[in-house]
């Protein structure tokens, strides 16, 4: 029996582009236009490019490629696009505006591929008083303790299990548990 195929399944997968540098130089200032991106976490994105781009086309070299990506993060990190100290501040701002703890944020900055050394520059101290903050915060976000809308008789247990999740220690995720309303709002 004869069918017709549909439209859709005469369409052959389209092809990647090769890679050339410019091809990388474009595609990648494309990229760091829409995502602010650390330079492990570009080199991520060109590299799995790349390899998709070689599988489609065998006679391209991966290592001729990554050269030319080697040359495009230099170009950028010249040029200011790449700046794992910038990339690393403005992580840390936007993470204690959520209201992440003092570990979740270190862990937070690993996972990101910042080079340690950097990590150890940019990153705050531990302090108390800052943990008690982004606790409220978290707590807030979450609708925790003082901020629950309604109450239930696990609302103590839920909110220690919470804020230890994002990575407080108990004794800040029971001090925040036991505000009043108006307290925890004067703090913040």
């Amino acid at each position: 029996m004869d069918k017709k195929s549909s439209p859709i399944d005469r369409m052959a997968p389209k092809k990647r582009k090769k890679i050339t540098q410019s091809y990388l130089e474009n595609s990648g200032a494309y990229y760091l236009e829409r995502f602010s991106a650390s330079i492990f976490q570009f080199r991520k994105v060109m590299t799995r490019k790349i390899e998709l781009s070689c599988r489609d086309h065998p006679e391209q070299n991966k290592e001729d490629c990554m050269v030319f990506l080697d040359t495009v993060v230099k170009k950028f990190e010249n040029l200011g696009y790449l700046n794992d100290n910038n990339y690393g501040r403005n992580l840390i701002n936007t993470l204690q505006n959520k209201g992440v703890s003092h570990t979740r944020l270190l862990i937070t900055l690993r996972l990101k591929g910042l080079p340690e050394d950097i990590i150890e520059q940019i990153a705050p101290d531990r302090d108390d008083d800052n943990d008690k903050q982004s606790a409220l915060r978290w707590a807030k976000k979450k609708r925790l303790g003082p901020f629950a809308i309604r109450i239930r008789g696990n609302d103590m247990n839920r909110g220690l299990s919470s804020l230890a999740r994002a990575g407080f220690d108990f004794e800040t995720a029971k001090w925040v548990m036991s505000l009043t309303q108006h307290d925890a709002n004067d703090l913040l």
